[in-house]
């Protein structure tokens, strides 16, 4: 549906935007370093534009630097993308609808002009700036060194780098604990029905080999096989595996009641003991039994959702439904069951109803692990027919494509925010290790002054807390905007806007910004007055 495509455009959309934001992360940094580079250089920029270098002269060899780093960076990144696609072509992925899931990886023309692009915006990004900050040298600073004492110092627009790379690396994090909490949340409330003692037994005989009635009594003797086998608690039927995507839907209605009331609700093929052999409770009624198929009207169960919708006021055990505005079906409920999520791990309880459906795609229900069962099934299965084929497998492998999603989304995320933090303190540990020694005069005459080493320490801390404050302050809003076009892929159970997440993660950037910050800072108390007589 529509609200699927929108879903399945917000997860790509998200893997890229965190991608970017990355990438943005690594070009402030490489612009940062290259600005400190490009001061430290201003004496011999000076001294050019003295002896009548124009700006293209001044211009031409720092470009030329750049694009030497968005060269080498390029390559090594589509070599290293050769290399995972390889690998990845090679991994085993969760299974949908029983056919094999794989990725195949191809290099065409649309992915070196894409590499080609975003090479170029990593080139503006992180050389431009830098060059035309670089080429702008004031000729009064040629012949000077370091700092003015007691400068009221700036980081600029380094520590503005900085400060990006800062609240980047908070969305980035922000963004990887929501994913991971959806996913732990998902796998911790489960889907409502037992899905770890399940295994899935299909029995596919020749063509033509058994139709009519032999089909249906070939069918029981399976059923039968199954339960004889020690350890099998109960056999049930689906048309449709549960956890395993999309599920045909009907238009029902009350019987009696207009079409106003009308509602889509899920129209799920189930087998005798349906709701018993996946654990699924039943809270009034009954389950299926084997005489349910010929009956009229059709019997049906009731998920708690479309009964509360239907029937609030009294009890919907015996009431009739219709389907659709012409009345094309008529059903009789006989059971309401416990909500389950059927379709997908993370949609919230959704109007279903379980109508009789006998076919020959068990679901058996064990007891321990379903792997101790697969090959006494398949012997006893093969016995029965020994030209069929047999396919036993769990229903958690079967259905592990319901958690790929997030698991990719969360392990991605994940990974690349604490890449992006790391590249973030990286950024911030070089801006002030550069602001430092540029101070080193400054520092000097402050303890020749009589200031203590601690003092000095604080100093030159100084200006790391504050990008780190700037960031955070910056970061947080752009947390919530960017999470708020993905609440839809959140889990109803899972509040997104929970604040203790957000604070945990600028604490956590904060304490490790501030380790950052002090262990080059730590050389400012160790300055001598020397050291200011040294600069001059």
């Amino acid at each position: 549906g529509g609200g699927d495509e929108r879903r399945f455009f917000l997860f790509f959309i998200a893997l890229f935007a965190v991608a970017g934001a990355l990438m943005l992360i690594a070009c402030s940094n490489v612009a940062g370093l290259l600005i400190a580079r490009a001061l430290n250089r201003r004496r011999e920029w000076g001294v050019r534009k003295a002896l009548g270098a124009n700006r293209l002269q001044l211009l031409r060899p720092l470009l030329a630097e750049g694009i030497l780093l968005v060269t080498c960076g390029a390559g090594f990144a589509l070599g290293f993308d050769a290399f995972l696609r390889d690998r990845l072509s090679d991994l085993r992925w969760p299974s949908a609808y029983g056919l094999p899931f794989e990725f195949h990886f191809r290099n065409d023309s649309g992915l070196l002009l894409y590499g080609a692009l975003i090479s170029f915006v990593a080139f503006l990004l992180s050389s431009v700036l830098p060059a035309f900050r670089g080429a702008n040298a004031d000729l009064s600073l040629a012949m000077k060194q370091g700092e003015p004492a007691f400068s009221a110092r700036r980081m600029g627009l380094r520590g503005g780098f900085v400060a990006l790379q800062i609240a980047l690396s908070i969305v980035l994090l922000a963004l990887g604990g929501l994913f991971t909490r959806s996913l732990v949340y998902q796998v911790e409330r489960g889907p409502g029905f037992d899905i770890t003692h399940t295994l899935i037994a299909v029995v596919h005989p020749l063509p033509g080999r058994y139709e009519g009635d032999r089909s249906r009594d070939f069918r029981q003797q399976v059923v039968r096989r199954v339960e004889a086998i020690p350890g099998v608690s109960a056999v049930t039927s689906a048309g449709i595996l549960p956890l395993m995507g999309e599920l045909p839907d009907a238009l029902v209605r009350p019987e009696g009641q207009g079409l106003s009331v009308l509602r889509h609700a899920y129209a799920i093929g189930a087998g005798e003991n349906y709701c018993g052999a996946l654990g699924i409770p039943i809270l009034r009624g009954r389950d299926f039994e084997p005489a349910d198929r010929d009956r009229e009207p059709v019997p049906v169960i009731v998920n708690r959702t479309l009964a509360r919708e239907f029937f609030a006021d009294g009890d919907p055990v015996g009431q009739f439904l219709v389907t659709g505005p012409e009345r094309k079906e008529r059903f009789q409920v006989i059971g309401v069951a416990a909500d389950a999520r059927m379709r997908t791990l993370g949609e919230p309880a959704a109007p279903a109803f379980f109508r009789p459906e006998f076919n020959g795609q068990l679901l058996v229900r064990v007891a321990g692990d379903p792997g101790n069962w697969i090959g006494p099934m398949q012997k006893a299965l093969g016995e029965l027919d020994a030209t069929a084929a047999v396919d036993v497998r769990p229903l958690s492998e079967a259905a592990a494509g319901a958690l790929f999603p997030l698991r990719v989304a969360s392990g991605f995320v994940g990974s690349l925010s604490v890449l992006g933090m790391a590249l973030a303190l990286m950024g911030l540990y070089a801006s002030v290790s550069y602001a430092v020694g540029r101070r080193t005069r400054e520092f000097g005459i402050r303890a020749a002054l009589g200031a203590t080493r601690s003092g000095i320490v604080r100093t030159a801390v100084r200006d790391g807390i504050g990008v780190l404050v700037c960031g955070a302050l910056i970061g947080l809003p752009l947390s919530l905007l960017a999470i708020r076009p993905l609440t839809d892929l959140i889990p109803d159970g899972v509040n997104p806007w929970a604040p203790a997440p957000f604070i945990g993660v600028v604490l956590v950037l904060l304490a490790t910004g501030l380790i950052a910050s002090w262990i080059p800072a730590r050389r400012a108390g160790r300055a001598q007055p020397t050291a200011a007589l040294r600069e001059d």
